[in-house]
């Protein structure tokens, strides 16, 4: 299962910034499409919120997320998914 959490989002006109998307799997990772050179932030509302580059291979819980472009690139569009996790 997978949850959107950013779909075809231009890096030139996003702004992502007042978008809170649930995620209620236990266990989730980010997966990335059409990323090539736009530096993203996923950021969080947990009690202690972590705010953090996209890093392959780290598994999340249930919480809020937003992404930020920390850099925009020349990718036409961009999507972040949660995917879940199952070890």
């Amino acid at each position: 299962m997978e949850i959107p959490i950013l779909l075809g989002a231009s890096p030139k006109t996003a702004n992502q910034e007042e978008v809170w998307v649930p995620v209620r799997l236990h266990c989730w990772k980010v997966r990335t499409e059409n990323l090539v050179d736009s530096e993203l932030i996923l950021c969080s509302n947990l009690p202690v919120p972590f705010r953090e580059e996209i890093l392959n291979g780290r598994v999340y819980g249930p919480c809020q997320v937003r992404i930020e472009f920390k850099k925009r690139g020349t990718e036409r569009a961009v999507s972040v998914f949660a995917e879940e996790y199952h070890d």
